[in-house]
């Protein structure tokens, strides 16, 4: 299903950050991109069945197919985040999931993952219906599918999570267009069970496993970001891959009004593109 490859990668020392923790700067090199370390190894799938409706038009007209610049990514994080773990971004070639950072602010338990994760067919999903239901969502002038069934889709990746306890959508979510790149927003609600989840007379409740003493769970607040792009392959002078970029800000709910202004900046900074993109949107955000 779509939604595995989404979920493998969310389940699961500090140093402060500069305006960009994205890995591709100016003086990077498309070369530079493909030898990079990673972190999560785990096998992309993606299915859809999706409704289909016409979206106002956000980018120019189709244009004929050319190989496509290296992509990187770039985020301001707030004052006081620190980043826990960051890594660089892959090359063209790479098909795996991969988390490129995770950062936070302890004392209000919040935090903030970044994903890649490649769009391709898999034995769950042969024909790639549900990559191409995202490449058209995202880069289609006129997407037959809605942002509902797009959002329902990947917000999967969460609900079905072992821990989580209940999941609710928060709002119909929106799309921002950034230098002509789409992005799309939404926010859920996940409550999480760090024990067993057992079902009885009175309902679910959540316990330990070993002992059956029942648990507190916790509720959770998120916002995600999410992007499709197109990516150079080192393999093929004239094939390039599809990738889904996802930003997952996340805190306990009774803190979430605390952090408005905090994630307001990770989501206006966060930006996918090339170098001359980047460059041109870190200056105008600090400007």
């Amino acid at each position: 299903a779509i939604y595995s490859a989404l979920r493998a990668a969310l389940s699961g020392s500090p140093k402060s950050t500069a305006f960009s923790v994205g890995n591709l700067r100016a003086d990077d090199s498309a070369a530079s991109l493909t030898s990079r370390r990673d972190t999560i190894q785990v096998a992309t799938s993606f299915a859809a069945s999706l409704g289909l409706s016409p979206l106002p038009t956000f980018a120019e007209e189709a244009k004929d197919e050319a190989k496509p610049p290296p992509r990187g990514w770039q985020m301001k994080l707030p004052e006081g985040w620190q980043v826990f773990r960051q890594f660089g971004v892959p090359g063209g070639d790479e098909m795996r999931t991969k988390e490129l950072l995770l950062a936070g602010d302890p004392s209000k338990g919040a935090e903030v993952k970044v994903l890649r994760i490649p769009l391709q067919t898999t034995p769950q999903d042969p024909d790639g219906t549900g990559a191409l239901t995202l490449i058209e969502y995202f880069q289609i002038p006129f997407p037959r599918v809605t942002r509902k069934s797009v959002v329902e889709s990947l917000s999967k990746a969460f609900a079905r999570q072992k821990a989580t306890y209940a999941f609710e959508l928060d709002g119909d979510g929106e799309d921002r267009v950034k230098d002509k790149q789409k992005y799309m927003l939404y926010e859920f609600d996940l409550t999480r069970c760090e024990g067993r989840q057992v079902f009885g007379s009175n309902g679910k409740i959540c316990q330990r496993s070993d002992t059956g003493e029942v648990l507190d769970t916790k509720k959770f607040h998120h916002l995600n970001i999410q992007t499709v792009t197109p990516e150079p392959t080192q393999t093929s002078r004239e094939a390039f891959a599809e990738v889904l970029w996802i930003v997952d800000i996340s805190a306990p709910a009774e803190n979430w009004k605390n952090l408005t202004s905090a994630v307001g900046t990770m989501v206006k900074t966060f930006t996918v593109g090339t170098v001359e993109q980047l460059n041109s949107g870190r200056n105008s955000t600090s400007s």
